[in-house]
């Protein structure tokens, strides 16, 4: 395995560090009864750690993790990127048009076969022949009513959706964006159990089916069974657990084990999160550039390779805006951003789209 200062920024597109120094390490795709190999990645060591640099990175794959194997102990990094979720982590969405879901992670085709129905997108999806989120209660509650209000639950209302935390083949957490979700959407639907307005209280809700899972309650509830299996796979420590537990007011499945009558009306969530919380989520997902990933770790990389990177962004954006008649002097990164969603440069797509990400991480070096 290389050291990082023989990492080259213009080879790769993304990087996660993780806590581990290793001789072996391998990279997998989780598919089902069987992992695939990912051979896009390359490994550098740095002190006690290993960086994992991805050579490519697809904004429309459907994969949810990858799976990074060193010296045979397994590490779960989210597909997405900083840059893609920052809104989640620096807590900049609206309540109100916002919701967090716990979804259940299963084989589609399994699914399909047995003749169960697929919500929103049916024959549409993009997960088809893989694992792929879903309800976690996909039949009548018994109680004679919708899981959740139909009216908001529609893909008209949808405005943009993304995972957000994953286990696959447990549970993920997915961010709903809508054009008009009312606490009507779910609370006063059993619904409301997988159904929060932040990440912290979704990080909260899995916590809560984690322990009901454990006694006195015993919970054999696939979404109990799936939530404790997720915080084993993604190496949630008894520590971030508790301080899960302390930063919110218990939600609706604690509230139900408490004895408390109207366990569905939920106290007041909160944007924040803990600060080993974040770090903990920090350390889980990747960046699109070794700067952002050194800033928000504090990493402390060599600085002859946070200034090569530098370099190969501005270089490439400066020759970029000169071949497409905008003035770089007078041009900020935002800026660059607006005026190539307005749809007056004429390269081809494909360029377009590796510009646009280039630009985006550029932003946060």
């Amino acid at each position: 395995m290389l050291t990082v200062e023989n990492l080259d920024p213009k080879q790769y597109q993304s990087y996660c560090t993780i806590d581990q120094s290793a001789t072996n390490a391998e990279a997998y795709l989780i598919r089902g009864t069987e992992d695939v190999i990912y051979d896009e990645v390359d490994f550098f060591s740095f002190s006690n750690k290993t960086i994992v640099a991805f050579k490519s990175f697809d904004k429309s794959n459907s994969e949810f993790a990858f799976k990074i194997v060193l010296d045979g102990i397994s590490h779960t990094i989210q597909y997405e990127s900083y840059e893609r979720i920052k809104d989640l982590i620096l807590g900049e969405y609206e309540l109100e048009n916002t919701s967090f879901v716990l979804m259940d992670s299963v084989e589609i085709p399994d699914l399909v076969s047995a003749g169960k129905s697929l919500t929103m997108h049916g024959e549409n999806r993009c997960d088809m022949d893989r694992i792929g989120p879903v309800p976690f209660v996909l039949n009548d509650n018994g109680l004679g009513e919708e899981l959740r209000n139909p009216i908001y639950h529609t893909v008209d209302n949808m405005i943009t959706f993304n995972a957000v935390l994953s286990s696959p083949k447990n549970m993920h957490i997915f961010k709903f964006t809508w054009k008009n979700y009312p606490d009507e959407a779910y609370k006063n639907y059993t619904g409301v159990v997988g159904i929060c307005r932040t990440f912290g209280g979704a990080l909260k809700l899995l916590t809560e089916w984690n322990d009901v899972s454990y006694d006195p309650w015993n919970s054999t509830e696939r979404i109990s069974l799936a939530c404790r299996d997720a915080v084993i796979s993604l190496n949630i420590s008894d520590q971030i657990l508790s301080s899960i537990r302390d930063s919110q007011a218990d939600m609706p499945v604690m509230r139900y084990c408490s004895g408390i009558n109207d366990a569905r009306n939920t106290d007041t969530e909160s944007k924040g999160l803990p600060q080993d919380v974040l770090n903990w989520y920090l350390s889980s997902i990747r960046y699109g550039s070794l700067n952002c990933m050194n800033t928000n770790l504090n990493l402390n990389l060599p600085s002859s390779v946070m200034q090569e990177e530098k370099k190969y962004f501005s270089e490439t954006l400066y020759s970029f805006m000169l071949e497409n008649g905008i003035n770089p002097e007078q041009t900020d990164l935002l800026q660059l951003i607006d005026i190539i969603n307005g749809g007056t440069i004429t390269s081809n797509k494909s360029n377009i789209d590796s510009i646009i990400f280039m630009t985006e991480r550029a932003v946060h070096v």
